[in-house]
């Protein structure tokens, strides 16, 4: 990183048009891209191309590792109401879950920082715009299709609750993931229990530009000190939601905060002030970044074997609440867990700074000039990442409703005793048909579905009509400086 060199092209954006029928090279492998309405990226050098393809190809990893946990958890005995093989993997898995969602969202706010100090603020509100419609067309579908999948399922596992209709819409058409506050049977919850990234994202990337305009104010007004003040800001609230979470182990404080909103946007911004400081070429963040960097795989050894130790272990269960007569060992629980009627954790397995510590390695390895360019040595291919990627969006707000779905439809074909019996291949195949059906829908009805509401948001705010598709040309000093330690 070359500290402030590349300011007056950064704060340009160089947003570029190109008209019909003008291709550059490289055009005829992000025709996908184009097809669903997003900006076009043109970039700098091969540097920065690779770098950003790289961590948007960790984005996409995270995804996929946290849809074949949800997909565990779909085919657990607490949530099938059959006794499960996959219930001894389930206490690792509710672990591992809890450490790639907050390491995906250090990711996404580090990804999306870099994007916004590489093309400026007002090249920035137009990418965001596309991106916000693309997520909403996903919620609003996702949001229909879970009311009445999870309804049939919720009358046939005898726990349906009408609350659970409108609370999920309400979710799913404003994004509010705010108000699942109680893990007790009987209070409201979300009938799509996957979606809540996709619902956290929105507020992410709405937090984006304020971030940075806070941290230019710090260091503007506070001087040296600023930067000091920034690293309050970045961890502050991380760790006072771990430590309050872990030190009150039978309260909804871990649930309660775990999936919503304004404690993810706290981890996404992590990630934006990590960016910000390592721009301003912090010698405490880029000494961090060296040390992370070089102890690397060390790290990843480390959390692999703290996943690995907790498969068929159990948690004792006890302070049983009263509750009404839904099954599962643990369904009237209090205690530390992400969605109403996974298992127990222990308090250190909910440590969330942990999954921050994560992303922040994982954001290392493509920290360097040489480790991008090992990961992605031609660019070409790389073009289709964003196509992976927006998939993988989808498959997660739809991940839910799919995973019901192809359960239905296998016990009607060949009964329920013989897919209880066969979780393990089950949860295989649901996230095989998910990204498959999750891939035919961005690629043929997304498109036109976000076009249709960008054209109606233009038309309420009496904008020009939409034109060619834009160029953005993303000219960061990311990774200029460090080659590597």
């Amino acid at each position: 990183m070359r500290g402030r060199d590349c300011e007056s092209e950064l704060d340009g954006g160089d947003f570029r048009h190109r008209e019909d029928g003008e291709f550059r090279e490289g055009d005829d492998e992000q025709n996908d891209d184009d097809g669903c309405g997003d900006a076009v990226l043109l970039f700098e050098d091969a540097a920065s191309e690779q770098i950003f393809y790289a961590l948007v190809c960790v984005l996409q990893r995270a995804m996929v590792c946290y849809l074949i946990c949800m997909s565990f958890v779909a085919s657990s005995s607490p949530y099938t109401g059959h006794a499960s093989n996959l219930d001894h993997i389930m206490l690792a898995t509710d672990i591992l879950c809890v450490d790639v969602t907050s390491a995906f969202f250090v990711l996404g706010g580090f990804l999306c920082g870099f994007v916004y100090h590489s093309v400026g603020p007002e090249v920035w509100v137009k990418i965001r715009a596309q991106m916000l419609a693309a997520i909403f067309i996903d919620l609003w579908i996702a949001g229909v299709t879970a009311v009445l999948i999870g309804s049939l399922d919720a009358l046939i596992k005898h726990r349906f609750k009408f609350v659970d209709i409108p609370f999920t819409l309400f979710e799913h058409v404003t994004a509010v993931r705010l108000f699942d506050v109680r893990q007790a049977p009987e209070a409201p919850h979300s009938l799509n229990v996957s979606a809540w990234p996709v619902m956290c994202s929105v507020w992410c990337l709405m937090s984006v530009a304020s971030t940075f305009h806070t941290n230019n104010f710090l260091r503007g007004h506070l001087g040296a000190v600023g930067k000091y003040a920034i690293m309050v800001f970045a961890v502050m609230g991380v760790v006072l939601f771990t430590l309050f979470g872990m030190l009150h182990s039978r309260s909804n404080i871990f649930y309660a905060n775990a999936t919503a909103f304004t404690y993810r946007t706290l981890e996404f911004n992590l990630g934006i002030h990590f960016f910000y400081l390592l721009d301003k070429n912090d010698a405490i963040v880029t000494n961090l970044l060296t040390l992370v960097h070089q102890s690397s795989p060390g790290i990843i050894f480390v959390f692999v074997c703290i996943w690995w130790s907790e498969i068929g272990n159990e948690v004792v269960l006890v302070n049983t609440v009263a509750g009404s007569g839904d099954s599962g060992p643990d369904a009237h629980m209090v205690c530390l867990r992400m969605f109403p009627r996974n298992n127990c954790l222990r308090d250190h397995h909910a440590f969330l700074l942990r999954g921050c510590f994560l992303g922040i390695t994982l954001i290392s390895l493509f920290a360097y000039e040489n480790s991008a360019r090992q990961a992605y040595g031609s660019s070409g291919a790389s073009k289709r990442v964003l196509v992976q990627a927006r998939v993988c969006v989808s498959a997660v707000a739809f991940a839910w409703p799919v995973y019901l779905t192809v359960q239905f439809i296998f016990q009607i074909t060949f009964g329920g005793d013989l897919v209880n019996r066969n979780m393990p291949l089950m949860s295989v195949l649901q996230t095989t048909f998910l990204l498959a059906s999750a891939t035919l829908y961005t690629l043929f009805v997304k498109p036109q579905l976000t076009s249709l509401l960008l054209e109606a948001v233009r038309n309420a705010r009496s904008g020009p009509p939409a034109g060619a598709s834009e160029d953005v040309e993303l000219s960061s000093n990311f990774g200029s400086e460090y080659s590597g330690p």
